[in-house]
């Protein structure tokens, strides 16, 4: 046995590594999300912290977890002692609809999974789908690069055209 559970856990619903530590998603009023480091268990984001979560994985440094009640993903963001949460993709209306991450629709989005800090899977729950989300301005970037070059070589072909 590597450890017992957190204290007061009846039961743990997920469970992560990170940075060599192990983080567990405990359900409950005395629930939350802890970090086995060092032979004892942290409270990392307490149940007592008022926010819904279902499943969480890491992006870079922060949490990103799926609230099943607001009907999005939303990222945590450790400052001090305190963490200030904000919505990363889903418009808080129930539905399966695919979109930009502020208007995409989730009817109960519970697992997440990230790779390589880019790619984020969510579970929907209610509409018996896998979500992918991704940043598109990268790809929107270059695109507009490739447009802005394509006109470029127009003019230039346009002009060598007329002499």
């Amino acid at each position: 046995m590597i450890c017992r559970y957190p204290p007061d856990a009846r039961y743990v619903l997920d469970m992560k590594m990170f940075n060599n530590d192990v983080f567990v998603k405990v359900p409950g009023e005395h629930g939350g999300i802890f970090m086995w480091s060092n032979s004892n268990w942290n409270v990392i984001l307490s149940s007592v912290d008022q926010i819904q979560m279902h499943g969480f994985d890491f992006m870079g440094d922060n949490l990103i977890i799926t609230n099943p009640v607001a009907k999005k993903v939303q990222l945590v963001t450790a400052i001090d002692d305190r963490h200030e949460v904000r919505d990363w993709a889903g418009s808080g209306e129930e539905g399966p609809q695919d979109g930009p991450a502020c208007k995409c629709q989730f009817g109960q989005p519970t697992g997440i999974v990230v790779e390589n800090n880019k790619t984020v899977y969510v579970t929907d729950t209610q509409t018996g789908s896998i979500k992918l989300l991704v940043d598109i301005r990268p790809a929107a970037k270059f695109y507009k690069n490739i447009d802005y070059m394509l006109h470029l070589v127009s003019i230039k072909r346009d002009r060598h055209q007329y002499r």
